[in-house]
């Protein structure tokens, strides 16, 4: 975990042309330690560096490659995926390739695909954290809102509308969100 002490120095000082050294240099180390690029991608994704570093986090994808566990490499590509802004082709179809094996006997999984914004590739940032919550939302699950309306329940969805009733802890009676909006402001619990 040396690396990332260096990292959060660099990350505190906002030297971002200093961190993106130190990130080249770990990008070729022969092995990883999942904990440690876990809590890398972590620090990036809440710091100013973040939407900067966007351009760059795809070349974690060479060790994302040599992890071995399933739910590992799920988590790394999650964070991967919301961290990248630069929706280049092969971190799209290997982002593809993930969800279709993972849930390849989900019934919706074209239509989830095309509401993450994966069938067009034109912007899938943050695409597997939103095929989670298109799973996870079904009547009577419950959901966090980001932007201040706490903890809420699904009452209702339609896939043909594209939206949903909730009930949130700190809002009063019902609302009403579309998936496009949920997919920017929920967080499934």
């Amino acid at each position: 975990m040396t690396y990332l002490k260096q990292f959060i120095e660099k990350i505190k000082s906002n030297d971002y042309q200093g961190f993106l050294k130190i990130f080249e240099e770990y990008c070729f180390s022969d092995e990883v330690n999942y904990e440690e690029l876990k809590s890398l991608l972590l620090e990036v994704e809440k710091s100013d560096l973040a939407e900067n570093f966007g351009q760059h986090v795809n070349r974690t994808i060479f060790l994302w490659e040599k992890l071995e566990d399933e739910d590992e490499k799920n988590e790394i590509l999650r964070l991967i995926c919301d961290l990248q802004n630069k929706n280049d082709a092969e971190l799209a179809s290997i982002v593809y390739d993930h969800l279709k094996m993972k849930y390849s006997k989900d019934p919706l999984f074209n239509e989830k695909i095309r509401l993450i914004g994966l069938r067009s590739r034109e912007n899938f940032q943050g695409a597997i954290s939103k095929f989670e919550l298109l799973t996870h939302m079904k009547k009577g699950k419950f959901v966090f809102h980001k932007a201040g309306w706490g903890t809420g329940e699904i009452l209702d969805l339609s896939l043909l509308r594209e939206e949903m009733n909730l009930e949130f802890e700190y809002v009063v009676g019902h609302k009403s969100l579309s998936f496009e909006n949920a997919l920017k402001t929920l967080v499934p619990l």
